[in-house]
């Protein structure tokens, strides 16, 4: 949750200056920022998970296997 939390900041403080000041090249700012922000951190999450997926699944098998 903490990484969610840093990873999202940047785009908050972008959005919460957009509102403060009523700049719309700030809100258009904010906007890619946060898409290219929210792009990479699936991206991330994704090849991560799969790595641990694939070194874990030979267990997970196993243990999935066990519920029968």
């Amino acid at each position: 949750m903490l990484a969610i939390f840093v990873l999202g900041l940047p785009s908050f403080v972008l959005a919460l200056v957009a509102y403060l000041t009523g700049s719309l090249v700030v809100g258009w700012v904010t906007l890619v920022a946060g898409v290219v922000i929210g792009t990479a951190g699936v991206w991330v999450g994704v090849r991560r998970g799969g790595a641990i997926f694939d070194r874990r699944e030979p267990e997970l098998l196993q243990q999935v296997a066990s519920y029968r």
